[in-house]
């Protein structure tokens, strides 16, 4: 019976050793995206700013786009190198969107920048990109008045591009393609000024736009050359109360109605 001791010894040190190779903090690989921005000419862009945020409900866009703070936390940020070059870390795997945020120049500070945007869906690996071009931008401007000609200060109004996909997108050939964004672009929402104008800037001239005021109809139409004018109509509209379960007026609720405009409504 000599070689008794000796087995369990041995089944003893195996048993030490799966132990400590399950107790070892286990190495997980760096989960992100990396990629390079460029122009409409393939002329690297720098200093623009790249957000990797866990991909939005439609519900949070729309609360989003009512000027509320819903989207999801992003997980990181940062700007484009001098060679255009970015990297982002995710924490865990997911359906991730990589956002795409331009400054507007000195001369147009006042209008909103349409978001562009990548769907990484699912990041569950580490991905590397090809060179993703960023659309040049259009001014797009509305103008809401009333019924008599005077301008209505803090109308909503939402901008959609006519086109939500990029050029290179939409020539792009079935089959298998190499790693891009093929960017996407969001609506955006502006509230008109004392001159009763919003403005944007855009991937195209043409965009769907739906406009809103407290007290009046909602209209809808598209710009030409990158200019509208809207008049609205004086109507009460529907007026709602909710609650929640303990009858407490419920703030916030976002309602939702058949529209084709894609827009919602203060």
């Amino acid at each position: 019976m000599p070689r008794l001791p000796l087995l369990l010894g041995l089944i003893g040190l195996a048993g030490l050793a799966a132990y400590g190779l399950g107790a070892q903090p286990s190495v997980d690989v760096p989960l992100g995206v990396t990629g390079t921005l460029v122009d409409e000419r393939g002329v690297a862009t720098a200093g623009v700013e790249v957000v990797l945020r866990p991909y939005p409900s439609d519900y949070e866009i729309d609360l989003d786009l009512l000027g509320c703070d819903a989207l999801p936390p992003a997980v990181d940020r940062g700007q484009s190198d001098l060679d255009g070059s970015f990297s982002l870390r995710a924490p865990v795997p997911g359906p991730y969107r990589l956002e795409i945020r331009t400054t507007p120049p000195t001369e147009s500070a006042e209008a909103v920048v349409a978001l562009v945007y990548g769907d990484l869906v699912p990041l569950e690996t580490p991905r590397v990109l090809e060179p993703n071009e960023l659309p040049d931008r259009r001014l797009v401007a509305a103008r809401v008045l009333d019924a008599d000609g005077r301008p209505i200060e803090g109308a909503l109004v939402v901008a959609i591009p006519t086109r939500s996909r990029s050029a290179r997108q939409e020539r792009s050939a079935s089959g298998e393609r190499p790693e891009r964004l093929y960017p996407r672009f969001e609506r955006a929402a502006a509230s008109t000024d004392a001159r009763s104008v919003a403005r944007f800037l855009m991937p195209t001239a043409e965009a769907n736009v739906a406009v809103s005021a407290r007290g009046f109809g909602v209209e809808t139409g598209a710009t030409e050359s990158g200019r509208a004018t809207f008049v609205l109509t004086p109507d009460p509209g529907i007026r709602f109360r909710v609650r929640g379960p303990d009858g407490a007026p419920a703030p916030g609720v976002l309602l939702r109605s058949r529209s084709e405009a894609r827009a919602p409504w203060p």
